[in-house]
């Protein structure tokens, strides 16, 4: 019994002793590799020494490059890829940003911008996307040639204002299809309708909150059938389905406003009787 006794202590001690030694390697082994990887870190070699920037955007490299906050000369060990990215899509004028390292010392940025196509009037002029989103230009960034998007505050970021703001970028990009029509100066998006404003005439275009093909094919009549005469109209309101109806400049208010049909001739060219010269008589019946 005692024999017994003695043997399972000797065996418990030489664990407790593999088991010590054990410990004691594995220390010595992370202080090994934490030394190996400070080492690493510190050399030359694993200097950042190439940041590739791949943009297809307003945003030159040095831009991005410092919203991603890397630089050349870190190792490249304390790039961080997912770290980068975040930073990068913190700024909502980033849609997409991927960032990745290649041993020894080169960085690659991937970024795809979101595209400006109006500028919100606001206390402060901001880009508006195609999507909606809003966001500040960069110092210097021309703003010219751009339509202005107005009556939506400059809180413009969630609720209704955001789905009207994204209501007005989609016109505006539809619009941009039609080369030959005049360019846009100012997009109104209300509760219930969008009003356009265009560049060197005073006519007024309304069309329906979801503007689709239909609208811009009856508006594409009207212009067509009144080319040249632009200055003539007043509006043009597309936004009773099936008709644009239109308003004269100069007519007082409460003067007759003519509906047009929609439909032209099967060969595509419009119907004149649309046009009756009194102006008295128009399309589908008398003016209202």
């Amino acid at each position: 019994m005692r024999k017994n006794r003695r043997r399972r202590s000797r065996f418990a001690w030489r664990r407790a002793l593999r088991a010590l030694a054990g410990a004691a390697a594995l220390a010595g082994a992370t202080v090994a590799a934490g030394r190996l990887l400070g080492w690493a870190k510190a050399h030359p070699y694993f200097a950042v020494r190439e940041i590739d920037v791949a943009a297809h955007g307003r945003l030159d490299g040095e831009t991005l490059l410092a919203w991603s906050g890397l630089a050349p000369g870190m190792s490249v060990w304390d790039v961080r890829e997912r770290d980068a990215e975040a930073r990068l899509l913190a700024h909502p004028r980033i849609r997409e940003a991927s960032v990745g390292r290649r041993l020894p010392g080169q960085v690659v940025i991937r970024v795809e911008e979101r595209e400006p196509v109006a500028l919100l009037f606001a206390a402060q002029p901001l880009w508006v996307a195609a999507d909606g989103e809003v966001f500040p230009p960069c110092e210097g960034e021309t703003t010219d040639g751009f339509p202005y998007v107005s009556g939506v505050g400059g809180a413009a970021r969630s609720g209704a204002a955001a789905e009207r703001l994204r209501r007005a970028a989609r016109l505006v990009v539809s619009w941009r299809e039609h080369a030959r029509w005049p360019a846009i100066s100012e997009v109104r998006p209300a509760a219930d309708e969008i009003t356009v404003f265009l560049v060197g005439t005073p006519m007024a275009v309304r069309f329906p909150l979801e503007a689709g093909a239909e609208d811009f094919a009856r508006l594409g009549t009207v212009l067509e059938i009144w080319r040249g005469r632009e200055a003539q109209l007043a509006v043009i309101d597309l936004s009773l389905p099936g008709e644009a109806v239109l308003r004269l400049r100069g007519a007082k208010r409460g003067a007759p406003r003519f509906p047009l049909p929609a439909a032209a001739r099967p060969d595509g060219t419009p119907d004149p009787a649309w046009l009756d010269a009194d102006r008295r008589s128009v399309g589908r019946g008398s003016a209202t």
